[in-house]
């Protein structure tokens, strides 16, 4: 009976421990699956626990499906939280409206509708700016995205400014994923935007933008710099030294977009000697054709049209009218400035026929191009003061 009592003792202790310890098992798993998250664009939603909810989006642990562990969904696709826990639902709330802006400008720049998403995304982005979160990249690639549809290039530097900022940054793209790249991976330079003005609508706007626009990733302030510099030039206004503007400075100069807008801007600005070897800055993407070939094509072009040597000087040319002909329908706005220059070269050779002949022909080609109704940029002079 003793050994009988301690069996029975002992089972029902063994019992009470299986119990508690399932009962503690399916209380855990009852927590867990407390909240709801529903998504915009998605049938079934999240099930799990709501871990923090900020300006990037909410922060949510997934107990179930392929979508299990800890996700971040950003307030472009969060539609509605279903939680007991009053400061994320009370959080939650107030970015309703931001949800749903956002959700509706960046779907618009997906489905290509840029003329309805642009006013939403220029709200947007007075909010945002300056800001490093989810949301504020989502808000400068679509409002970059929109300009760019328009070519409103003037108006688009500042938000590209503002994207390559947050991803040097290290935030990673997570919406319009499934469109073209609207900026190259390696220099984070936006193809469409080369740093040429003429006198292009915008361009004094752009530039008071960027005299106030002072972000604090050194390569981003060093493209401002760069790019109100060829602004400046563009409309005849006096810039600082070239000497001192050029020189190197070890905050920046090792940027991959900054090399390449540098080696650009001095090339430009007819700077001499040359800040950086041109042809050493774009060997890569004249050895391995990409986004950015058009931009190394004018650069190197550029330098050799100026060269002494006649043969060199030719090849300047060829560089040049390479950029019309074979990338002139993607980069109509680079290839009308790639014309003006080799025109002008063949205008100072004494073939004044074949530069009238270029001239027309991109009149015809691209009749809204600014350097059809002005005279083409000159470099201004520079002051001797920093």
């Amino acid at each position: 009976m003793i050994g009988g009592r301690k069996s029975a003792g002992r089972s029902s202790r063994a019992l009470a421990a299986w119990l508690l310890a399932t009962a503690a098992a399916l209380a855990a798993e009852g927590f867990a699956l407390a909240d709801r998250l529903h998504r915009r664009g998605e049938t079934a939603p999240l099930e799990g626990r709501t871990l923090d909810v900020t300006a990037d989006g909410v922060l949510f642990r997934a107990a179930r499906g392929s979508e299990s562990g800890d996700l971040l969904v950003t307030w472009d696709r969060a539609r509605h939280l279903e939680t007991d826990e009053q400061r994320f639902a009370e959080a939650f709330n107030t970015h309703l409206d931001l949800s749903e802006r956002l959700w509706r400008a960046r779907s618009r720049v997906e489905r290509g509708d840029y003329a309805s998403a642009e006013p939403i995304f220029d709200e947007l982005f007075s909010e945002t700016t300056h800001r490093t979160d989810a949301t504020a990249l989502i808000v400068a690639e679509g409002l970059l995205r929109c300009r760019v549809a328009r070519e409103a290039r003037a108006a688009a530097v500042l938000p590209w400014l503002e994207m390559h900022r947050l991803l040097a940054a290290g935030l990673k793209p997570t919406a319009y994923l499934s469109m073209r790249p609207v900026v190259e991976a390696q220099s984070g330079l936006c193809p469409q935007l080369p740093p040429m003005w003429g006198k292009s609508a915008g361009v004094e706007q752009m530039l008071a933008d960027l005299n106030h626009y002072v972000p604090d990733a050194p390569a981003s302030a060093r493209l401002a710099a760069l790019y109100a510099r060829a602004a400046r030039l563009s409309l005849g206004l006096a810039v600082s030294d070239s000497a001192d503007f050029y020189r190197s400075d070890e905050s920046w100069d090792r940027d991959a977009g900054v090399v390449v807008v540098t080696a650009l801007v001095a090339a430009i600005e007819r700077v001499r000697p040359l800040p950086l070897d041109v042809e050493k800055v774009m060997a890569r993407p004249l050895r391995e054709p990409g986004p950015l070939t058009p931009w190394a094509l004018f650069m190197r072009g550029t330098v050799r049209v100026e060269e002494r040597d006649l043969d060199r000087r030719r090849e300047g040319l060829v560089d040049l009218l390479t950029i019309p002909a074979t990338h002139g329908e993607e980069h109509r706005y680079l290839a009308g400035f790639a014309v003006e220059r080799a025109a002008s070269i063949l205008d100072s050779m004494g073939r004044s026929a074949a530069a009238s002949s270029l001239r027309a022909e991109r009149r015809r080609t691209d009749p809204t191009h600014p350097l059809n109704h002005t005279a083409a940029p000159r470099a201004a002079a520079s002051e001797t003061r920093p």
